[in-house]
């Protein structure tokens, strides 16, 4: 084993911890149980698996917004910890985007990889000018936990990629299009496997446009922090 590894994956580790980032687990396996429940399952079950994982993930989304650092503002070590997990959470969001557009273009082409581009490339704006306006050790900047927001908000863009590529499975059917028109709807809503990871994909991309717009929302005050003309030292008692 190569020195320093064992440091290196236990500090990894503490990125994703549990305690400091309760929610990100429930985002994950809820974007992998909302892929997953595309293929494989009747059609007459389908929308009974596929709500209530979408509904969770939405929970999720509006808990994760809500959530604030477990962490005291004069506990000097907690907020150093903080700002690193913070650095490490924008990098990861930027590479995350970075490997999703490079996966996407090896596998599909047209609509989804337009998608999956613009996606890729507003997360990776979002994040670069994250980096560029957050300050270290800005108390009034720690009111949640923007390190599991950040984590949220890549584990949706990796989701809505995934489904979107996978979209581009399952045959069509020729005889659907003489169908009544009933018949036409639930074939492209439910019953046809490309219309359920569209479906999938579309709700990811909504859970991630929800979080890229409470960034937007919130970087007016970042970069507003980082544009004040810093306050004048004051003048030595005489």
């Amino acid at each position: 084993m190569l020195p320093g590894t064992v440091p290196l994956a236990t500090s990894l580790a503490s990125y994703f911890n549990p305690s400091k980032s309760p929610f990100y687990s429930v985002a994950v396996i809820g974007a992998v149980a909302l892929f997953l429940s595309s293929d494989k399952i009747p059609p007459n079950e389908w929308l009974y698996v596929f709500i209530p994982i979408w509904v969770v993930l939405l929970l999720t989304y509006v808990l994760t917004l809500r959530a604030k650092p477990n962490f005291l503002d004069d506990d000097k070590d907690a907020t150093r910890e903080y700002d690193e997990q913070v650095k490490f959470a924008r990098s990861l969001s930027i590479s995350s985007a970075l490997l999703c557009l490079v996966f996407a273009a090896r596998e599909v082409s047209g609509l989804p990889f337009k998608l999956v581009y613009v996606a890729c490339l507003v997360q990776i704006a979002t994040f670069l000018v994250f980096a560029w306006a957050y300050i270290g050790g800005a108390a009034s900047l720690r009111t949640r936990n923007f390190v599991q927001i950040a984590l949220v908000t890549s584990t949706f863009l990796i989701g809505a990629t995934v489904c979107s590529i996978s979209s581009d499975k399952g045959p069509t059917d020729p005889s659907v299009q003489s169908a009544p028109v009933k018949q036409q709807l639930r074939f492209f809503v439910v019953d046809n496997l490309q219309s359920r990871y569209w479906t999938a994909a579309g709700a990811l991309y909504a859970l991630w446009v929800f979080c890229e717009l409470y960034w937007l929302w919130h970087l007016r005050q970042y970069i507003s922090f980082s544009l004040r003309p810093p306050a004048d030292k004051a003048e030595p008692a005489r």
